[in-house]
């Protein structure tokens, strides 16, 4: 499973990492500030193309936040436009980190019905990173993820910005939330911790964060439950009710 260069731009709203530069793949945050500084000048005195995966012609540009990234030149069909700085930010921190922990990082990539906003990629294993900006029902959650499944994606991990009505801990649908403050700062919330995105990317990757059922050695925990039958006030029938006292990790 590869992205090809050729495929069509990653439809509206997304601002490209990765681009053509005389001809040649590129993802714009894994270069060096005087690599990118290098690029936008050659760009602007022509000595060298950028051309965006639909085709049309590119431009090297940088974010508020200081993210480098790649945009249709004026005249194309704006399908670099839309996405926030701290959404193109949190895009950029999951690729860093995943070439950091020695995997090969793919961005905008298309498959049959989707586009993957990261992919990571080691030999034959594929996971997906998807950041998740605007708010987004559960249902849909779970049929983007079984496409994913259905074409082959061996995992896929969610940061979402909005995360309160999803499930906390669910191994078939694994979403975190997600913060990007002004300073281009981004964090993870995995259950109750915070972690900074880049290293929660890492965990996922080197299996330190997985989901687990049970504690880490191998024990169930206890909890201690007091169940009840008591009648309804209005119409006095029975009806069981239950708390948890206490439980032990």
């Amino acid at each position: 499973m590869s992205a090809a260069a050729d495929r069509p731009c990653a439809g509206g709203g997304s601002m490209p990492l990765s681009g053509l530069v005389d001809g040649e793949p590129v993802v714009s945050c894994l270069l060096t500030e005087e690599e990118w500084s290098q690029l936008r000048g050659d760009v602007r005195a022509k000595r060298r193309t950028v051309t965006m995966r639909c085709g049309w012609k590119g431009q090297a540009k940088t974010s508020k936040l200081g993210t480098q990234y790649f945009a249709h030149a004026p005249g194309g069909d704006g399908c670099s436009a839309g996405e926030t700085a701290q959404h193109l930010r949190a895009k950029a921190i999951i690729v860093e980190a995943i070439t950091r922990a020695g995997w090969t990082a793919q961005t905008e990539v298309p498959g049959e019905g989707w586009v993957a906003d990261v992919m990571a990629t080691r030999g034959d294993v594929y996971v997906v990173f998807e950041v998740q900006w605007s708010r987004q029902d559960l249902a849909v959650y779970r049929h983007r993820q079984q496409r994913y499944r259905d074409a082959g994606i061996d995992a896929i991990a969610w940061f979402a910005r909005h995360y309160d009505d999803l499930p906390r801990a669910d191994k078939e649908l694994p979403v975190f939330g997600l913060d990007v403050d002004d300073a281009g700062e981004a964090t993870a919330m995995v259950g109750v911790k915070t972690l900074p995105l880049a290293e929660a990317v890492d965990r996922l990757l080197t299996r330190r964060l997985q989901h687990r059922d049970h504690l880490a050695n191998g024990q169930p925990a206890d909890a201690f439950v007091v169940a009840a039958v008591i009648a309804c006030y209005r119409c006095h029938k029975g009806f069981g009710v239950w708390t948890a006292r206490q439980t032990t990790v």
